[in-house]
């Protein structure tokens, strides 16, 4: 396929997404009209657009080097950083989302033994994060029985005693997020990131709309590369949530190519947001931007410049912290 049929990430991308069944039953239940994705595979979708969309915007892109300072053996590999906006949203304000899985994958656009680009390091979510803790006291009855009898000449005489105590426990539920790296099946190596965030089901509130994630990967050409995007959104009303109703809307298969990236040597900035993050990085020392104690990890500050109280204009002191994109969230 040639190149000019593929999309650039150069302007910010909106998807409409779809109601997603494993069954020919649950799409029964449903009531809406479906079609099958794969003839070999039980997934079904509904044929028409749901109210949930997401918009992708890729606000930095900053294509160097690892190290060009000659402290290490890996000076002068190039390596790239790029910086997505994800934002999820529905038409209708008494929708909520309970969870997102927003995945990001990286692929040579040429066939041939060079792999190109490897994944290094990422973020949010490079470990674990636990958040806004909810305490519920869970009660229930525990009864035992018990029988006692005695025969007398022939007759027997039964009782049964019953005792009932009620036991309390209490447990505390969380909102987790998590980050994990998507293996290529080729060539063995790191090749995206799956970001996932999930609200405790007490909850209703729904997840936060909005995620920056980040990776930094290394290149071994200069050439093109293909860098893909898939998201599934667990939604619903918030009876859907306190009832435990499960409904999965995602992309259509097919619906999307992959965007088709170039190397550039001037980064590509979008936005506030990207320049806010281009203030703390160096094309020249990528490398410097991963986790001082973890090197799977990324710590970019988010640096807003100061603004002068009237008029609005820059003050040329030193930019203020905003809020940082590091690997714990």
């Amino acid at each position: 396929m040639a190149n000019q049929e593929y999309a650039t990430f150069n302007e910010a991308i909106t998807f409409d997404l779809f109601e997603k069944w494993d069954t020919d039953e649950q799409a029964r239940k449903g009531s809406v009209k479906t079609y099958r994705a794969d003839p070999n595979s039980g997934l079904i979708y509904d044929s028409r657009k749901s109210d949930y969309f997401v918009t992708v915007e890729r606000v930095l892109a900053v294509d160097g080097h690892e190290n060009t300072l000659g402290d290490n053996s890996r000076e002068g590999q190039r390596m790239s950083l790029v910086i997505l906006k994800i934002v999820v949203a529905c038409h209708k304000p008494e929708f909520r989302v309970r969870a997102v899985a927003a995945t990001l994958t990286l692929k040579n656009s040429k066939t041939g033994p060079k792999v190109n680009p490897i994944l290094e390091a990422w973020a949010p979510f490079r470990r674990l994060q636990l958040t806004d803790p909810q305490r519920m006291i869970h009660r229930q009855m525990d009864k035992k029985k018990a029988s006692v009898g005695a025969s007398f000449y022939g007759t027997e005489a039964r009782a049964e005693l019953i005792h009932e105590k009620e036991i309390a426990f209490e447990q505390i539920y969380y909102d987790t997020a998590s980050a994990a790296p998507v293996m290529d099946h080729h060539t063995k190596q790191r090749a995206g990131v799956t970001w996932y965030m999930e609200q405790s089901r007490i909850q209703t509130k729904g997840v936060p709309p909005e995620l920056f994630a980040a990776v930094l990967f290394t290149r071994e050409t200069d050439d093109d590369y293909f860098m893909g995007f898939d998201i599934d959104v667990y939604g619903g009303t918030t009876y859907d949530f306190r009832n435990k109703v499960k409904r999965i809307f995602g992309l259509k298969p097919g619906h999307t190519k992959p965007f088709l990236v170039k190397p550039s040597r001037d980064p590509v900035v979008r936005g506030g947001e990207g320049r806010d993050f281009l203030r703390s990085v160096r094309s020249d020392n990528l490398g410097s931007l991963r986790a001082t104690d973890d090197s799977t990890g990324l710590n970019i500050a988010r640096r807003v410049e100061a603004a002068a109280a009237e008029g609005g204009e820059d003050t040329g002191g030193e930019p203020e912290q905003g809020a940082d994109l590091d690997e714990g969230g």
